[in-house]
């Protein structure tokens, strides 16, 4: 879907526990916190291309080969590193590792690929004992053990020959490296400065080329540092709670860390890294998350819970639709209104005074209304647009046709009618809170104070009122009902017409009853929303998967104002609050 980063999701059997990608960025490679399973992911569907079962309990390190052609990964209990060829699917056997009170971090392969590093930390002390063993994979020995003196990073990487590896000290990081093949101890490449408020951090993750340091503040803090140039590129301190998760792409340009509201992703510019996308994973939430780029930069995978979820790192024609943005005016929703023959909707946002007719079909604009007030509520015809405003009027419009059919704008001089409500012309200083607009065009509701009042839509006569504390209201389909939606219940009512008279009643409805044609939230055609985010017909085939951006909790009442979702036909718009501009789906089966 081109309108979102997001490219695939599935839902695993079990909590994810640990993720690899693949060095040629075909493959992910998952495990599971219960259980004994790793499973082989095709990069681009997520759909599971093999699975094997490890003969003990799998931890969270998986390390491919540099070819991708195999596997390995890290056990307790015995403490041994398993391998496992991905073309063939058999284990290769295990590599024990004799380091029952440390805990593997990081692995880098050699250049020939018969080697491995891998850095081991003592499991209940960060800032505990270290050591880097080398590993010979043909012979399953293990070669070299070099202890580690300092606070070391928790990644090493290859290059050339040798395994390097970064400790952390007051006001530098120093870079140091050891042969795969060599019995001499590490020694020291180079050193690099830091600024003084790092030595303070609680977590670390440095990039080698080019050199940056990440860190994970006290309190919601997180800092990227060009350890070259001695320059803070990031310095974020919004980002809803302690990160628990960072990770740099391959190049260094893209960064990301998990927030109390998501995966926050900056990119590298000329003045360091900028806010690039906000990542909402679905699931049970964030607490055993992680995320982790794409050895080509081009995508990154998040986890919640049990669901794992592919996304588009890289810019895109529509990618502006992704980003939240904030209104100068602060939060306003949108307001939209289908046409009761399925053909046109009228979309505004609350507190604007102008708003849009346009084409279902083609998506194509037909007319831009300025009204000069600000718009409480909207109804569209087949020909007519109705607009009711602050100050309790009715402004209708006609549709353009034959050339100017495209694009058309209009003013107040250009509308047809103007319309006072009958409640309002005996105070003319009083604004409406809340309106709404019956698909005829036939009735207006308007609020003000605790009740709703409900007028003739051509002449502005009030013909009824009701009492009401409710935030919003709606017509039903057919124009019969009227149903008010406040903050735990809907609450609907009859309209009932005095035949000799033009005084009509409101009779309320049975509270288990809903209206007719359902709640506007709700599909028409029996399509439903599953608690993994996808779309289903009537007939619970897939249909679409929405994004993080357009997801509530299918309840009878909204559960943020921020964030809806209205249904007309076989069309599904999806308006959020702090987005440019509304989506609008047609839902079509092949």
């Amino acid at each position: 879907m081109s309108w979102d980063p997001s490219i695939a999701a599935t839902t695993c059997p079990g909590s994810i526990w640990c993720i690899g990608w693949s060095p040629c960025s075909r493959f992910i490679a998952i495990s599971f916190s219960t259980g004994t399973e790793v499973h082989l992911l095709d990069a681009v569907t997520l759909k599971r291309l093999k699975s094997s079962k490890h003969p003990h309990h799998p931890t969270d390190l998986l390390t491919f080969s540099p070819e991708s052609r195999s596997l390995i990964w890290f056990s307790y209990e015995p403490n041994a590193f398993t391998s496992w060829d991905l073309q063939t699917g058999v284990r290769a056997g295990e590599i024990p590792t004799d380091e029952p009170l440390l805990h593997p971090l990081s692995v880098t392969y050699s250049g020939c690929g018969t080697m491995v590093g891998v850095l081991f930390k003592d499991r209940h002390n960060d800032g505990g004992a270290s050591t880097i063993n080398i590993y010979d994979l043909l012979s399953r020995t293990l070669i070299y053990r070099h202890p580690i003196e300092g606070r070391s990073v928790n990644t090493i990487w290859r290059h050339g020959d040798c395994v390097q590896f970064a400790i952390v000290g007051p006001g530098s990081i120093t870079v140091w490296e050891v042969g795969f093949s060599s019995q001499l101890p590490p020694t020291q490449v180079e050193s690099l400065p830091t600024p003084n408020n790092f030595d303070n951090s609680i977590g670390f993750l440095f990039h080698p080329t080019p050199p940056r340091l990440a860190s994970e503040g006290p309190g919601q803090t997180v800092a990227v540092w060009d350890a070259r140039y001695s320059k803070l590129l990031l310095n974020s301190m919004d980002i809803g709670r302690p990160t628990k998760g960072m990770s740099f792409s391959t190049d260094g340009h893209l960064f990301a860390c998990e927030g109390g509201q998501g995966i926050y992703l900056w990119k590298e510019s000329p003045t360091g890294y900028i806010p690039h996308r906000k990542l909402v994973p679905s699931g049970t939430g964030l607490k055993n998350s992680a995320q982790f780029f794409s050895p080509n930069g081009q995508s990154t995978v998040t986890t919640g819970g049990t669901s794992l979820q592919l996304w588009r790192t890289t810019d895109s024609s529509s990618s502006t639709s992704s980003v939240p943005v904030r209104d100068p005016r602060g939060i306003r929703r949108f307001i939209i209104r289908f046409s009761p023959d399925g053909l046109l909707a009228a979309v505004t946002r609350e507190r604007d005074d102008t708003a849009i007719v346009f084409d279902l079909k083609s998506g194509a604009t037909r007319l831009t209304v300025d009204t000069g007030a600000t718009i409480c509520a909207l109804g569209v015809a087949r020909n007519t647009i109705a607009v009711v405003v602050r100050n309790g009027e009715v402004v209708t419009w006609n549709l353009p046709t034959g050339v100017h059919v495209l694009s058309a704008r209009a003013g107040r001089s250009d509308s047809v009618r103007t319309t006072r409500l009958g409640r309002w012309i005996a105070s003319p200083r009083c604004v409406l809170g809340a309106a709404a607009i019956s698909p005829g065009l036939n009735y207006v509701a308007a609020e003000t104070g605790s009740w709703y009042y409900i007028h003739d839509g051509s002449t502005g006569v009030c013909l009824g009122q009701v009492r009401s504390y409710y935030s919003s209201s709606w017509f039903t389909a057919d124009g019969r009902e009227l149903w008010f939606l406040g903050s735990e219940r809907c609450t609907g009512w009859a309209i009932v017409r005095d035949g000799e008279s033009d005084v009509i009643e409101l009779e309320p409805l049975d509270r288990s009853v809903d209206p007719s044609g359902g709640f506007p939230w709700q599909s028409p055609h029996g399509c439903q929303v599953t608690n993994d985010w996808w779309v289903l017909n009537s007939t619970g085939k897939r249909l679409l998967w929405l994004p993080p951006h357009w997801r509530f909790e299918e309840i009878p009442y909204w559960r943020s104002e921020e964030i809806h979702r209205v249904w007309s036909g076989r069309f599904l718009a999806l308006l959020h609050a702090e987005l440019p501009e509304v989506v609008v789906l047609e839902l079509l089966e092949e």
